[in-house]
């Protein structure tokens, strides 16, 4: 089999996609976390910008498209990811563990759950789909591997982490098939981030 230059600079941006870090495995240090970040923010821009040059379908993902039906999507899918990843916690650990934010920076937050919501969905599936499709990747293939970029991008925090975000990624990924509404995996991803805030905040003022 012969790989084309072309088809070698797209399965190397699959990859970048997939995995979009300088550091495979960090620590809990606010350093690290902070290169863990920009590692991300910078892949993540890098390849936005590519499928704006070089993909027109990329940006039709971003046309208005918003039924109102789709709020109760929204809330269907957020409802889904949080029950299923309660009862993979609990099955782990007996008890539901909540990760709390270490920070009470509010440009921190702000871009915890707004800005980093946006990216990944952007990321993970719409400039990956985009790049499956040129590649002829099938869609159910896309929906697993975004997926699994999705869990990947959650590596620094506890192991189970990556399994229980996996499953929010091919939530996220298979709604996006089923609609083509970026703007509604982005809403239930704020959605879930916001509630787990919120119960990891109520948690905290308890103990």
């Amino acid at each position: 089999m012969v790989i084309s230059p072309t088809l070698f600079l797209k399965i190397n941006l699959l990859l970048i996609v997939l995995f979009p870090y300088a550091k495979m495995f960090t620590n809990n240090s606010s350093n690290e976390a902070a290169a863990y970040g920009r590692a991300f923010v910078s892949s993540a821009l890098f390849i936005i910008v590519y499928c704006v040059i070089c993909f027109p379908d990329f940006t039709a993902a971003f046309k208005y498209n918003f039924p109102i039906e789709h709020i109760a999507g929204i809330f269907a899918a957020s409802a889904c990811c949080l029950l299923l990843e309660g009862i993979i916690i609990y099955m782990r650990y007996g008890t539901i563990k909540i990760i709390k934010m270490k920070t009470t920076s509010l440009g921190i937050l702000f871009f915890a759950f707004i800005g980093i919501p946006v990216l990944e969905e952007i990321l993970y599936i719409a400039a990956l789909h985009v790049l499956c499709t040129d590649i002829g990747i099938h869609d159910y293939f896309f929906v697993l591997l975004s997926g699994l970029a999705f869990g990947l991008g959650h590596l620094r925090y506890p192991k189970i982490n990556i399994l229980t975000k996996t499953i929010w990624g091919i939530i996220f990924a298979a709604l996006y098939i089923l609609t083509k509404n970026i703007y509604m995996i982005i809403g239930a991803h704020m959605l879930n981030n916001s509630i787990l805030a919120l119960a990891g905040a109520i948690q905290r003022h308890r103990q």
